[in-house]
C-alpha cells in the first residue's frame, strides 16, 4: 500500500507540475495583457498542494523502506540492530535530502515586493512600450528560417556572374 501511494502523489505531482510549467509559459508569452500576473499567481495556488504531494510521496517512501527492511530482516541472526541500522541509514539519506530541499528553497525564495506585477511590453528604441506578436500569430504565412536559396539556372546572369 506505501509503494502504490507514493507512486500515486509522485505521479500526480509530476503530471500537475508539467500542466502547469508548460501552460505558465504558454499563457505568460501569448497571453492576453496582465498575463505575466495571471500566471505567476495561478502557480502560486498550486503551490502548496505540489509541496504537500511531494512530502506525502516522501514519508509513503520512508515508511515502505522501513517497513520492508524490519519486514526482510526479521528472521536473520542479527534481527534488530541490523534492522536499526538500515532504518538509520534510510531517515539519514531523508534528512540530508530534506536539508538540501529546505537550503535551496530559502536560497531562491523571492520576496512577495519583489514578485512579478503587471505585463511584459518590449520597447522599440525611445517609443513607448508596444505589444509584441512573439508567435508570428498575426501574420498570415509563417517566415522561414534558414532558408535555402535555389540554385541558378545555368546560363542565367546569376550563374554567369559567380564565374
Amino acid at each position: 500500500m506505501g509503494v502504490g501511494s507514493a507512486l500515486a502523489l509522485a505521479l500526480l505531482n509530476v503530471v500537475v507540475t508539467g500542466f502547469l510549467v508548460v501552460g505558465a509559459q504558454g499563457l505568460t508569452l501569448r497571453g492576453p495583457p496582465n498575463s505575466v500576473a495571471k500566471a505567476v499567481g495561478i502557480l502560486g495556488d498550486f503551490w502548496e498542494m505540489i509541496r504537500n504531494a511531494l512530502i506525502a510521496s516522501l514519508l509513503c517512501m520512508l515508511t515502505t523502506a522501513i517497513s520492508i527492511c524490519w519486514m526482510k530482516l526479521e528472521f536473520g541472526g542479527a534481527y534488530p540492530a541490523a534492522a536499526l541500522a538500515c532504518t538509520a541509514i534510510v531517515c539519514g539519506i531523508l534528512a540530508a535530502g530534506w536539508y538540501t530541499i529546505m537550503k535551496m528553497y530559502n536560497d531562491m525564495a523571492i520576496d512577495m515586493s519583489q514578485l512579478v506585477r503587471g505585463d511584459l511590453n518590449v520597447g522599440v528604441g525611445m517609443q513607448m512600450p508596444r505589444p509584441v506578436d512573439v508567435g508570428n500569430e498575426k501574420e498570415a504565412t509563417i517566415p522561414v528560417r534558414g532558408a535555402v536559396r535555389e540554385a541558378p539556372f545555368i546560363g542565367s546572369s546569376a550563374c554567369r556572374s559567380e564565374m
